[in-house]
């Protein structure tokens, strides 16, 4: 990698970056004024909403909290302490399957449920309004580069094209000229009055 390279990737990382913390401050400003919640426990409302879990004892959809920990990338330990605050709120519970001793199980209740339906509006609209002029910004960047990279590859074939015809062309000319040349030489000798053979050498 060289120097062009690295500052390219360093302002591409710091623009990640201003733009995660632009989203995230708009999300916690605006779930936590409608809806009193934070983003990391709108997403383990989402994650229980989905429903995408694995079925408990009662064949009701749960997650295991090591499960549910991986997809909204926090701490076992820090999970734990959100569950525990969501759960005292009612907005989801937690349970132990005797026939499976591998985890706690974590679930939404409906008070969750009907949370979650409430705030799923705002953090769409968050997101929309932060996210989508970049997304469509950036998808008519992806388009103008496959456009351009199309009529390159467009005028390359045609140059192909071209450069393949003339040379053929060339070669075609050539050759005519040859044979017209021969066919000339050869009139010509056809057309050259024979000499005589020599008479006898008279003494």
């Amino acid at each position: 990698m060289n120097d062009t390279d690295s500052e390219f990737v360093v302002m591409a990382w710091r623009e990640l970056l201003a733009r995660h913390a632009e989203v995230t401050g708009a999300l916690e400003r605006e779930l936590s004024d409608r809806h009193s919640l934070g983003v990391s426990e709108f997403e383990v409302l989402e994650r229980l909403a989905e429903g995408n879990t694995t079925e408990g004892c009662d064949g009701a959809p749960k997650f295991r909290v090591q499960e549910l920990a991986a997809q909204v990338h926090l701490s076992q330990s820090a999970l734990s302490r959100l569950i525990a605050r969501l759960e005292r709120e009612g907005l989801v519970s937690r349970s132990l399957c005797e026939a499976d001793r591998r985890g706690v199980f974590v679930y939404l209740t409906d008070a969750g449920r009907r949370r979650h339906d409430e705030a799923v509006p705002t953090h769409r609209g968050v997101l929309s309004a932060h996210l989508f002029p970049h997304l469509v910004n950036g998808s008519r960047c992806l388009g103008t580069e496959r456009d351009t990279a199309k009529r390159s590859h467009e005028s390359s074939t045609v140059s192909s094209t071209v450069s393949s015809a003339v040379s053929g062309a060339e070669g075609s000319t050539v050759s005519g000229l040859v044979s017209s040349v021969q066919s000339r030489d050869e009139k010509r000798h056809e057309d050259r009055p024979a000499v005589p053979a020599p008479g006898p050498v008279r003494q």
